[in-house]
């Protein structure tokens, strides 16, 4: 108990606390607004080039990390992102999105279109239809996906190794510098550790019952 006093008093482990639920959560929240969208649209949609498009998504997804982490870092210099929190956020959301988007696009083909077309019968538009019918129906499959992505973004090392900088760093990244020359600081490390676990296996179990019908 004192080793987790030092790390959230002296330690500065609350800022880097901090800064892993900012990234992870508002990777999350947008991955999963533009992946329902785009998952839905996936899944209705009877344009040309449907099956193409849908694995060209899941291919960006398939790529290492390292393949994509030069073309990325030129990028965000030029726009000034690196060491930012915006450019974090961004870089979560560039592995996050395909997935949420090939997830929910096979979440949304399960629900049956007589469902919305009754809604539109009765007055409701193509987005109110997809708002207060699809959406609801496929909450399993969102609450499964936005765990998932959650997961991802909170557990990433190497993103957070290259796009964050000394007021951006995660708790992953805060977990490595533990590791030295001189040794490993068994104690603070085995703190944060359970410090990193425990918010996702708690939100793995009040969602348990969404993630296993996702």
């Amino acid at each position: 108990f004192d080793t987790f006093k030092y790390m959230f008093t002296k330690g500065g482990f609350l800022g880097y606390l901090t800064n892993s639920l900012i990234a992870s959560v508002s990777a999350t929240v947008i991955s999963l607004v533009f992946g329902a969208l785009g998952g839905y649209a996936l899944a209705r949609g009877n344009f040309k080039g449907t099956k193409h498009i849908s694995f060209w998504i899941i291919s960006t997804r398939m790529a290492p990390i390292p393949a994509v982490m030069l073309p990325l870092y030129l990028l965000f210099t030029h726009l000034n992102l690196v060491g930012t929190m915006t450019g974090l956020i961004f870089a979560y959301t560039t592995f996050n999105l395909p997935f949420a988007l090939w997830m929910m696009m096979i979440f949304f083909r399960e629900v049956p279109e007589a469902l919305e077309e009754a809604a539109m019968i009765d007055g409701c538009s193509k987005f109110q239809a997809f708002w207060k019918i699809a959406v609801p129906t496929a909450t399993p499959g969102l609450v499964a996906t936005g765990i998932l992505c959650l997961m991802f973004a909170w557990n990433d090392f190497m993103f957070a190794s290259i796009f964050s900088g000394h007021r951006t760093q995660t708790i992953p990244v805060a977990a490595s510098m533990l590791i030295t020359q001189q040794g490993i600081v068994w104690g603070q490390a085995m703190a944060t550790g359970t410090v990193i676990i425990t918010p996702m296996v708690v939100a793995g179990l009040a969602v348990r019952k969404y993630l296993v019908q996702g």
